[in-house]
């Protein structure tokens, strides 16, 4: 029985990944954005210390809720699987 040529295989190369150099106002702006998140968290957490009874009785309020989307979203999942 006649032996079939072997296929040459090509190698794969890895393509390089270049860096782009990101200019100064691109820096800038994602700093403003992180310096900003920061602001915002530590903004949101003196509002919850500063209304903290308030805050309790809205999350009471909206435990129903809360638990009413977990819910959903687990059928999703259950359902999507």
């Amino acid at each position: 029985m006649p032996r079939k040529k072997k296929e040459k295989v090509e190698e794969f190369k890895v393509p390089e990944i270049t860096e782009e150099k990101k200019t100064f106002g691109q820096r800038a702006k994602k700093a403003g954005k992180i310096i900003l998140g920061v602001l915002l968290v530590l903004a949101g957490v003196f509002g919850i210390i500063w209304y903290w009874p308030e805050f309790l009785q809205v999350l009471k309020g909206v435990i129903g809720v809360i638990v009413v989307i977990i819910g959903l979203i687990v059928i999703a999942l259950g359902w999507l699987d």
